[in-house]
């Protein structure tokens, strides 16, 4: 009976270890005739349901670029607004120039994701990953200079990596920014990089209000908002920076501190091309 079921129980081992995104055919190979007609219609699902996930990619993506012309010209004729608006319109136009820049911010994303979704195309190439988070940093120093968070990096020298280095940059700017966002003024930001093991961890802690309760399964979640933190995020910076993580083979966690302080950690972790001092 084993022998007899074993060509079975092969075909239903290779269903089962398929990822969640894999869209190619299940092959027919060695598959028992008896039940050939069934992968085959599980063949035809997958093909539908393909089509109508690239579908739908398509939309989110065209929409968004489509927004972006519109929006633009909103932005403009907002600022043109603000330098006449007086006394009770200047809250309203600023309120009117936060939701315009929230919407663009949205579409940009929007499309990251569009792009980050499809197969990798662009080159991979060695980079130095400290002088890419000193560069975030400086980025994002005027945002947490507006807030009063102590923005700060430590980073052991010359940690290389093998990857597309504007991915990774969106991978990181995404995780520094969440944490300043959520920082609360007098707040701060710590982010250290490490080489270790052959491989490299860089770290970004805040001292936010943490993790809501039940937040751990959906912080990557699309559009999935945690604790209030100021009207600019759009949900998706995790989401695109877990998929960044997944296209480099990185591991990425965002979870609450465990030393006692109010605030969460990220994690980043992967291998390093060459060059960073053992420790």
């Amino acid at each position: 009976m084993n022998r007899a079921l074993r060509p079975l129980s092969d075909v239903s081992d290779h269903i089962a270890a398929r990822s969640v995104s894999a869209t190619e055919p299940i092959s027919l190979a060695g598959v028992p005739s008896e039940i050939a007609p069934l992968v085959e219609s599980m063949n035809g699902l997958i093909v539908k349901l393909r089509t109508t996930v690239e579908a739908q990619k398509r939309f989110v993506a065209d929409a968004a670029h489509e927004l972006r012309t519109p929006l633009a010209a909103m932005q403009i004729e907002v600022d043109n607004l603000g330098g006449v608006a007086t006394g009770v319109q200047n809250a309203r136009v600023a309120a009117l120039a936060a939701g315009v820049r929230r919407a663009s911010a949205l579409t940009n994303q929007l499309l990251e994701l569009a792009r980050l979704d499809e197969p990798g195309v662009a080159s991979h190439v060695t980079f130095d990953l400290g002088a890419l988070l000193l560069d975030c940093v400086s980025v994002h120093a005027p945002l947490a200079d507006r807030k009063g968070v102590d923005l700060g990096m430590n980073a052991v020298p010359a940690i290389s990596i093998f990857g597309i280095e504007g991915e990774a940059r969106s991978l990181f700017a995404n995780l520094i920014e969440n944490a300043v966002r959520y920082a609360p003024p007098g707040g701060k930001v710590d982010i250290s990089l490490d080489g270790r093991d052959g491989g490299f961890v860089a770290t970004i802690v805040d001292t936010g209000p943490g993790l809501p309760e039940g937040a751990e399964t959906r912080v990557f979640d699309r559009f999935y908002r945690g604790a209030s933190c100021d009207s600019e995020g759009t949900g998706l910076g995790l989401a695109i920076a877990r998929r960044v993580a997944e296209r480099h083979g990185f591991a990425l966690s965002v979870e609450d501190r465990r030393d006692g302080v109010s605030g969460v950690v990220a994690r980043v972790s992967g291998r390093v091309s060459h060059g960073y001092p053992s420790s």
